[in-house]
Order: C-alpha cells, then structure tokens, then sequence
C-alpha cells in the first residue's frame, strides 16, 4: 500500500512539473516573440541611422567640394556662396538627426539583448524542468518496478 501511495505522489508532482514545463514553454514562445518583433524595430532603425548618416555626410561632402571649387575660382559666384551658407546652416540639423538615430538604434539593439536574454533564461529553465520530469519519471519506473 504504501508504494502505491509513493507512485501516487510522484505522478502528482510529474503533473506539477508537466505544468510547470506547459507554462515555461509558453514563455519561452512569448519571449521568441517578443526578440522577433525587437529584431524587426532593431531593422527599422539601423535603416534610419544610416540614411541619417547617409544624409549628413553628403551634406558635408557637398559643402567640402563647394568650398573647394569657389576656392579655385577668380571670382566668387554669389549663388555658390549662398548654397554653402545654407547648406552650413542645414548641420546642425543633420548632426542632431545622426546622433538622434544612432541612439534609438542603440537602444534598440540594447531592447534585442534583453530579449535575447529573456529566451535563454526561458531555455535554461525549460532544461531543469525537463530533467525534473526525467527524474521523477525514474523514480515512477523504479517504484513501478519496470
């Protein structure tokens, strides 16, 4: 009587750890998601970043050529000078949006990390859960007498 009260209990604790691995499976699906939607983010905004970089190195190139060729010039054409003016005052702006998008895509990167981290401690739990389930299961083969 009493080994079938031991069997008993270990099947009540391998539906214990049945749960227990059902909802950390379920985690471990929430957190994929959670990582699949932080990479497509992570995407979005290494896509703004470079064309933010794109955009202010440009403007800088332009204005870099622009000098260069007034420069080499006897007279300086008045629409050339006014186009380096704007484009000066057009920078700061440009900069700003640079160094605006690199730090949402850092902070996107750091969301990916997170995440990414969410799945693996999910992964490591899951593996001690199933070997809990392992363990009980041979405790129920051997008190089964199988």
């Amino acid at each position: 009587m009493a080994n079938n009260e031991l069997i008993a209990d270990f099947q009540r604790m391998r539906q214990e750890v049945v749960q227990q691995r059902g909802a950390c499976l379920e985690r471990i699906d929430k957190a994929r998601g959670i990582l699949d939607a932080a990479n497509d983010v992570l995407r979005v905004a290494r896509d703004h970043e470079q064309k933010a970089v794109y955009s202010d190195e440009e403007k800088q190139a332009e204005i870099k050529r622009l000098i260069e060729h007034v420069n080499g010039l006897p007279n300086k054409p008045q629409v050339f000078l006014e186009r380096i003016s704007k484009l000066e005052s057009e920078l700061p702006q440009t900069s700003a949006l640079r160094k605006q998008a690199s730090e949402i895509a850092r902070l996107r990167q750091k969301q990916v990390q997170d995440a990414t981290t969410l799945v693996e401690l999910a992964e490591i739990d899951l593996k001690a859960i199933e070997k809990n389930l392992a363990d009980v299961d041979e405790q129920l083969r051997q008190n089964r007498g199988y």
